[in-house]
């Protein structure tokens, strides 16, 4: 241990007292290092179920730090090695896997392998929308269409809310013709997330199948307005001066 942190600090580092005898979390000296994977905390050796907590640089500190904008960002638990040697510490660890999996693979073993951790993820929390829509996603790219439209449907029944598996739904209802319900559900998914491009599109393509042109056409306006890159102080400029921007 000495030969680790050998320096001026290191015996400081050594004495400084443990959380019981503080009441207060310690901060962990050690920085990151892939390799370091233990049972405990890879920063600091601290062992327990409260060691995600103490330390400031675990993952579950961290984590917790980015709950608000996690969605389906897992830039910082990216390191699959620890994710799973971790994984009954961390919150979602199960998908956090999968995600990791997916991030390094998309080969037939690898989607099968993120599928189980999604699966296990779901036999934990049933509640998971956002697990189940990754496995009706890689049954879709496995060629499942039953299995896949399946988690689907369940991924929307679970959250009303969530617009990605709103225009999954959309368009399985466009492939049955029954364009009224994927109008609906993509209307929705737009109210939901007005800037979103796909949404926009399939609701366009709905509206025409449909047999409302009228609407087709209002959607792939805005739909233009989306795709239409933002002008700038510079073509403002060439306004003023009487020049026609570069189209």
């Amino acid at each position: 241990m000495r030969s680790r942190l050998a320096g001026p600090g290191a015996k400081r580092s050594l004495t400084r007292p443990k959380p019981s005898q503080t009441g207060r979390a310690r901060a962990c000296p050690m920085p990151y290092r892939g390799q370091e994977v233990r049972a405990g905390c890879p920063h600091c050796g601290e062992t327990g179920a409260g060691f995600p907590l103490r330390c400031r640089r675990s993952v579950r500190r961290r984590q917790l730090s980015h709950e608000g904008v996690e969605r389906h960002d897992l830039s910082h638990v990216s390191d699959r090695t620890f994710v799973l040697a971790n994984r009954s510490a961390i919150r979602r660890g199960h998908y956090r896997l999968g995600r990791a999996i997916l991030q390094q693979s998309h080969d037939p073993a690898g989607l099968e392998e993120a599928r189980r951790e999604f699966d296990a993820e779901l036999a934990l929390n049933p509640s998971d929308a956002v697990a189940e829509y990754q496995v009706a996603q890689i049954f879709a790219t496995q060629g499942k269409k039953v299995e896949s439209a399946t988690r689907y449907e369940r991924a929307a029944l679970l959250r009303p809310d969530f617009p990605e598996a709103l225009i999954a739904v959309a368009k399985l209802r466009s492939e049955a013709r029954r364009y009224p319900e994927a109008v609906e559900l993509l209307e929705k998914a737009v109210r939901l997330q007005p800037r979103s491009e796909p949404a926009r599109y399939a609701l366009m393509l709905a509206y025409r199948n449909a047999g409302r042109p009228d609407d087709a056409r209002k959607a792939k306006a805005e739909l233009d307005k989306l795709q239409k890159p933002p002008e700038g102080e510079f073509t403002d400029f060439l306004k003023r001066l009487g020049e026609k921007p570069a189209q």
